[in-house]
């Protein structure tokens, strides 16, 4: 009886699984007419891991174009998805290419050579300064006594070098290089001294291009070079054929010392030597103890 309970039991057991199977299959049908259904949909794969990039490649040597880097190689491609039809075959596993060479870097260009600079000018601490230290050293040793040129006290040297800048520093008779020369041999032969002092006497130019320097650069009376040397050649005595440095009265020897004087003094340092070049600029024009005497009338 057991026996018999028991294959009735396991016989309607299948009878019923075959027609849940049934009526499942009709359903795919009826799906796929509708929207296409479900066929084919297998489970959607996990996405493969990302690839790595490859190492990059050493940069070139800074300066110098370098070789370019080698170009990594490329990471694999990760595994598909099962999402084929039906049964979502595997995706074949591609290798990514091997990235390629970089190209070798040109070399930098060589630089450039740069420009020399250019030879300084004659200013002050240059050339110029050094050869009128030199000519302010002889003159003010050699030329003494009746053949002074520049003051004998404190002032001397310092008179000496500011009335030096204002001479031509070219190679022509009324320059620095002239006046040097002789004062240079004016501790053999005093008589140099004429030549070798402001006024340039003989070989150096002449008083009135002596005496028109110094005005021009130190002093306001004339507007001009030209108007400085026609005022000159009109002055008492401007034919004079010896100079000595503090010898007063109504000559042109008189204005050469005191626009050396005036030479002496800088505006920047004080009202009071801004005054006193004024005042010798003043003396040097003709005023003061270079003026002509008073008219004594009877």
């Amino acid at each position: 009886m057991r026996a018999s309970l028991r294959a009735f039991w396991l016989t309607g057991l299948v009878v019923t699984s075959f027609s849940l199977v049934s009526i499942t299959g009709c359903g795919d049908d009826d799906d796929d007419d509708d929207t296409g259904g479900n066929a084919g949909a297998g489970r959607g794969g996990s996405g493969g891991t990302a690839a790595r990039g490859g190492t990059s490649g050493g940069g070139g040597t800074a300066a110098r174009g370098g070789t370019a880097g080698r170009g990594g190689t490329a990471g694999r491609g990760g595994t598909a998805g099962d999402a084929g039809a039906d049964t979502g075959g595997t995706a074949g596993v591609g290798d990514g290419g091997v990235g390629a060479d970089g190209g070798v870097g040109a070399d930098g260009g060589v630089g450039g050579v740069g420009a020399d600079g250019g030879v300084g000018g004659e200013g002050e601490g240059g050339a110029g300064a050094l050869a009128c230290a030199d000519y302010c050293a002889d003159v003010t040793g050699a030329c003494t006594g009746p053949d002074l040129q520049y003051p004998s006290n404190a002032m001397s040297t310092e008179q000496c070098l500011r009335t030096c800048d204002a001479f031509p520093t070219d190679d022509g008779a009324n320059s620095v290089a002239c006046r040097a020369g002789e004062a240079a041999l004016a501790w053999d032969e005093p008589a140099r001294c004429d030549a070798a002092g402001p006024a340039g006497l003989g070989s150096c130019g002449g008083a009135c291009l002596g005496y028109c320097n110094i005005m021009m650069e130190y002093c306001p009376q004339f507007a001009t070079q030209a108007q400085c040397l026609a005022s000159c050649e009109n002055a008492p005595a401007a034919g004079l054929t010896n100079f000595q440095y503090g010898v007063n009265g109504n000559t042109l020897q008189c204005r050469i010392a005191h626009a050396t004087n005036a030479a002496f003094y800088d505006p920047a340092v004080s009202v009071e030597e801004a005054n006193l070049r004024a005042t010798h600029c003043g003396h040097a024009g003709g005023l003061g103890p270079c003026a002509p005497p008073p008219v004594v009338l009877p």
